[in-house]
């Protein structure tokens, strides 16, 4: 690489030239893939959620096993100690259940998407079958904590924006999401390219 001030040649790896200090510049470089169209995107995310969605059905199971073991209350009447007693047994395993679902949920999900999308196939089931990797933004894998980033991202914006945070890939430049603009990755169509093999 060449310094922009003095011309010297540095190391491909050098920040600064070895001979003058200059800043050395380099420009990212084009991922080797087409960015990912928007229904693609769309039906990818679709798989994924019935892959995921045995977790949304034990919430079902949850309410189906507390249903008949709360007590019957008398309408409009006041419950007495006992009654509240009751209901507050009955009630509890429920809760417990439920917060402990939600942790099993949030952790699966969580893993799911992360560990897929940092793997050798940088993507999800979903993406995968409909043949899209994730990438960093000159088109390399991304590493398990980007991946992290970019889950926590979308669920913690891009998913409160009234789907605006994922229709913004049909009018990006770059065809992001919102948490991919945030978290610096890419939807890139087709088959990544073998990984060169450890030193």
């Amino acid at each position: 690489m060449y310094c922009s001030r003095c011309g010297a040649l540095n190391p491909e790896p050098a920040r600064f030239c070895i001979v003058c200090g200059q800043v050395i510049f380099r420009a990212p470089s084009a991922p080797p893939l087409p960015y990912a169209d928007f229904f693609p995107r769309v039906l990818a995310r679709v798989i994924d959620s019935l892959i995921l969605s045995p977790l949304l059905l034990g919430w079902v199971g949850i309410i189906f096993w507390a249903i008949p073991r709360i007590p019957n209350i008398p309408h409009g009447g006041k419950l007495s100690e006992q009654e509240v007693g009751q209901l507050i047994s009955a009630i509890a395993p429920a809760i417990a259940l439920g917060i402990l679902w939600v942790v099993v949920s949030i952790a699966a999900n969580w893993l799911y998407h992360a560990m897929l999308e940092s793997s050798g196939n940088q993507g999800t089931f979903g993406k995968r079958i409909m043949g899209l990797v994730v990438t960093n933004l000159e088109g390399k894998r991304i590493t398990f904590g980007r991946a992290s980033v970019r889950w926590i991202v979308s669920v913690m914006l891009t998913s409160q924006t009234m789907l605006i945070g994922y229709i913004m890939v049909a009018f990006t430049e770059k065809k992001q999401s919102l948490h991919d603009m945030l978290a610096e990755t890419l939807v890139l169509s087709g088959t990544p390219p073998p990984e060169p093999p450890a030193p």
